[in-house]
């Protein structure tokens, strides 16, 4: 279940990175990093350490848009599904 769970979260994480790197570069008021497809393959082929040594800004600058993010993402989502549990509480 846990394998089953990281793999449908990878689905949402991918396609959100560059967006969160976006952001937090727009918070820090940093450069936009080049940020291309090709490229992160092309690093990523070369190792773990060569892809961290040349995306570790805009790891940092991912992880911060996140870490803004999520508590107001959170929110919504629990505001917009709090009818929906209570009416479910409600039915049993």
């Amino acid at each position: 279940a846990a394998q089953i769970g990281n793999g449908a979260s990878t689905l949402f994480f991918v396609p959100l990175l560059i967006p969160f790197v976006r952001f937090g570069e727009l918070i820090t008021g940093a450069e936009r990093f080049p940020l291309a497809v090709d490229q992160l393959r092309e690093v990523a082929r070369q190792g773990a350490v060569v892809f961290f040594k040349t995306f570790s800004v805009a790891i940092l600058h991912g992880i911060l848009g996140w870490v803004i993010a999520a508590p107001v993402i959170t929110a919504i989502l629990y505001l917009a599904m709090l009818p929906l549990l209570r009416r479910m509480r409600v039915s049993r």
